[in-house]
């Protein structure tokens, strides 16, 4: 089998939309239960990859392939979570794993590939590397807000400049039991963790009660006593706190750690033209949680290698 780029990308967007879903059981592939407008046609194009998030094609029209191997529910992967990779797929179905496993570090999951002047760029927790000759990783952005429900993805290059959105720490400013689910809230490290709006923002005083995930661990919400089965928390706050009326959330409009942002980065390098030397963010004040959209400046100056 055979493709375009342009075709390729068509075919796989129903195979690949699912992403947290492809660790689980395998399922039976049904391509023609798609529907597309006449003239097209939906065919598999690869299979067997451990929960793909992203595809590229390099300049020979080969297929690269972000697997985050992310698994959502332990008890519903007999076989475990598959291992974070990057892949290349030939035209006849030949996989080559270009980077796999522990060279990602705690910098996980893998989110998002992309192909520019002969180097392969992949995203992965809160950094963008460059995947080297055997499998080693250079690192050019780090440091991004990726530790929450959506990292640093969909990363696109146009003009010289290197396009990239980072995602919000839950998916409606109040963190929760989903945020369980999907690992981070869990370690001890990340607990303080949630999201931070583009603006000063006064809260009304309402709070969102919900089962406590962590009702199993000693001395998290109530370090005297039991855990709580149920608590409460307030939008832009850590899990199981309360923030009372009219208390004053500060905005961080030149940081990164926001509500929801885009990137753009550029190289000023003349020895090195294809590396990414700096960057500027634009972010958005936008979710369902009812608060306005305003875009501000997130970020500019220079990417680390370090």
């Amino acid at each position: 089998m055979s493709w375009s780029p342009v075709l390729a990308t068509g075919l796989l967007v129903a195979l690949f939309t699912f992403t947290a879903t492809a660790a689980l059981a395998a399922r039976a592939l049904r391509p023609g239960d798609i529907s597309v407008p006449d003239g097209f046609v939906v065919e598999v194009a690869a299979e067997g990859l451990s929960a793909p998030t992203m595809v590229a094609f390099d300049d020979r029209g080969r297929m690269i392939v972000a697997e985050s191997g992310y698994c959502p529910d332990p008890d519903e992967c007999p076989n475990g979570p598959g291992s974070p990779k990057v892949t290349r797929i030939n035209s006849d179905g030949e996989k080559t794993v270009l980077a796999e496993g522990e060279v990602f570090g705690d910098e996980l999951p893998v989110t998002s590939v992309a192909f520019n002047e002969g180097r392969i760029y992949v995203a992965h927790g809160g950094t963008i590397s460059v995947v080297e000759e055997g499998g080693r990783l250079t690192d050019v952005v780090t440091g991004l807000p990726g530790q929450g429900d959506h990292q640093a993805n969909q990363m696109v290059f146009k003009d010289g400049f290197l396009y990239l959105s980072v995602g919000t720490v839950t998916n409606s400013s109040v963190v929760g039991p989903d945020n369980a689910i999907f690992g981070w809230l869990k370690k001890p490290e990340l607990r303080q963790f949630h999201d931070v709006p583009c603006t000063d923002v006064t809260l009304s005083g309402a709070s969102f009660e919900s089962e406590n995930p962590l009702s199993e661990e000693p001395n998290v919400i109530n370090p005297l006593g039991e855990e709580p089965k149920t608590v409460k928390t307030s939008p832009f706050s850590a899990f199981g706190t309360v923030q009372p009326a009219g208390q004053v959330v500060e905005g961080n409009p030149n940081g990164l750690i926001t509500f929801g942002s885009s990137l753009r980065g550029s190289s000023d390098s003349k020895e090195a033209p294809d590396k990414v030397t700096s960057v500027q963010g634009t972010s958005w004040n936008w979710r369902s949680s009812g608060f306005f959209s305003q875009p501000n400046i997130a970020l500019s100056g220079p990417t680390t290698e370090e």
